[in-house]
């Protein structure tokens, strides 16, 4: 009786395990340089910057397209995007980026976050464009 109900609880915990493991969002994080060097080569690349229109006036990766993470549109407008696309994003640091990525691969594209975001970009010494 023990060993039934032992294997039982297994057999759900193991199918409980499994289907939060499949529905955790998955996205690669890159180091500034290696993260310039995927772009370059991706040709279905979507350069994502997530920060403040405030923030982008000071200066920008090139190639850049914007939506602000903290509009309430942000997950319509990134719905909206092309899921044969690899979608590279960053923000300031990395945090609001890091989200984002998680809300893209819940949606089921492919996102890749800059690690560090754009300060360490520009602590790498890799250009900014400001307007």
């Amino acid at each position: 009786m023990f060993k039934l109900l032992f294997l039982k609880l297994s057999i759900v915990l193991t199918i409980v395990f499994a289907i939060a493991c499949n529905s955790q969002a998955q996205y690669q994080q890159l180091a500034p340089k290696d993260f310039l060097a995927q772009v370059a080569a991706d040709t279905n690349a979507i350069l994502l910057d997530v920060r403040t229109p405030g923030e982008v006036a000071q200066g920008y990766i090139k190639g850049a397209q914007f939506i602000n993470f903290q509009d309430a549109d942000f997950e319509a407008k990134i719905a909206a995007l092309d899921k044969s696309k690899t979608i590279y994003t960053y923000c300031a640091v990395g945090g609001r980026s890091g989200k984002a990525c998680t809300k893209l691969s819940l949606l089921k594209f492919k996102a890749v976050n800059l690690d560090g975001g754009i300060e360490a970009w520009k602590k790498a010494g890799l250009e900014v464009v400001k307007n």
